[in-house]
């Protein structure tokens, strides 16, 4: 008998549920959110999960941007940290 875990989305929610929607609008934009991997801990997770902060900011405020100017800036901050 094989056990399955369901994966969950960056937010914790299994990945079969019904999505947010700036998750969606971010996503029409060009971002992208993995799954393959849902505990690993890598730099493009952290760049996607800070380019999705950023997409939401983004919102918030009205600035003009697009999911690559996004992606762009996370990277940019995730590297300085590293």
């Amino acid at each position: 008998m094989s056990m399955s875990r369901t994966a969950q989305s960056r937010t914790g929610q299994p990945t079969g549920a019904p999505q947010t929607q700036p998750l969606q609008r971010w996503e029409s934009e060009g971002g992208s959110v993995s799954h393959d991997q849902p505990n690993r801990s890598s730099h493009r997770d952290r760049i996607e999960s800070r380019a999705y902060d950023i997409y939401l900011s983004r919102q918030r405020t009205g600035k003009p941007g697009s999911a690559a100017s996004d992606w762009a800036q996370a990277e940019r901050e995730v590297i300085d940290r590293a």
